[in-house]
């Protein structure tokens, strides 16, 4: 297949995205709801291939390389937190204890809904 084939279906694929994340916004806007206009893309993302009026190889080309380098977008964020040590210094433990907890509740949310679907779907 031809490169210049294969750049026309991650731009088209890379559009979608884009297009979804200006609807959520603009729908946040409009509505005036409390939420990211981000999330309500993700959230229109969802009802699109939840629904199939996109199927998720339509998005799987240019989601597959994204996803892989996903821990390179938390960088920015680690390094924001080095640069506050008087902060973790004074709430370090609290912080600790509280993305602790959130990861386990996470998880135990996410297992008790899986064990759910695996006891309706047989």
């Amino acid at each position: 297949m031809s490169g210049l084939a294969r750049a026309w279906r991650l731009a088209r694929q890379a559009l979608l995205l884009t297009a979804l994340y200006y609807a959520g916004t603009a729908a946040v806007t409009l509505a005036h709801l409390p939420v990211p206009g981000n999330l309500a893309g993700l959230g229109l993302l969802w009802l699109l291939l939840e629904t199939g009026v996109v199927p998720s190889e339509a998005l799987t080309e240019l989601a597959t390389p994204a996803l892989r380098h996903l821990g390179l977008l938390f960088l920015p964020f680690v390094v924001g937190i080095m640069a506050w040590p008087a902060l973790i210094a004074a709430s370090g433990v609290l912080l600790g204890a509280s993305l602790i907890g959130s990861a386990l509740l996470g998880l135990a949310v996410t297992g008790l809904v899986a064990q759910a679907a695996s006891r309706k779907l047989g």
